[in-house]
């Protein structure tokens, strides 16, 4: 029975957007400027809504509420997307002078990979480094005889002293 009900629902609204297909065009392109897409779209949607009672007599209202929803979406969309002609390009700027130049990070690595190796064991740097390089954490704990969550250990405790110790450094 509830496939019979939206059939009828759905034959009663498709009966009145026939009818009322050129008014309906008009009121739109009264309101505003008027989108063919948009307008196909509303039809759409309502028809295939779960709300579309076969006892609503509004449905002008609930087609129009819907247009304007959706014409306001494609309108934002269209706002959106910008399409420069070729004139925008060569008016920029050229911005290879006045970008500023890139900075040296290699004596900061430097200095970081000393940090680590003289404040962590040597396991811990080696460790360190498989993952650096890598290597999952299997394969980390598997080389070292540890588990898995003793490598995830010692990985963090090296980041977060490590991140302590330089976080102003940039």
């Amino acid at each position: 029975m509830p496939k019979r009900n939206i059939s009828k629902e759905k034959s009663a609204f498709d009966k009145w957007f026939i009818e009322n297909y050129s008014r309906l065009k008009e009121s739109v392109s009264l309101m505003s400027l008027f989108d063919e897409d948009a307008f196909h779209e509303v039809y759409l949607v309502v028809i295939s809504s779960k709300e579309l009672k076969s006892g609503l007599s509004d449905y002008r209202k609930v087609f129009l509420t819907t247009y304007k929803t959706i014409s306001r979406r494609s309108i934002n969309e269209c706002y959106t997307i910008c399409h420069p002609d070729e004139l925008f390009f060569t008016l920029l700027p050229d911005t290879e002078v006045e970008e500023a130049p890139q900075r040296d990070f290699s004596g900061l690595a430097r200095t970081i990979r000393s940090f680590i190796h003289n404040t962590f064991s040597a396991t811990q740097e080696a460790i360190w480094q498989m993952r650096l390089q890598g290597y999952s954490l299997q394969d980390t704990a598997d080389s070292f005889g540890m588990s898995r969550q003793q490598v995830v250990d010692n990985v963090n405790t090296i980041a977060s002293r490590t991140s302590k110790q330089f976080a102003y450094a940039m």
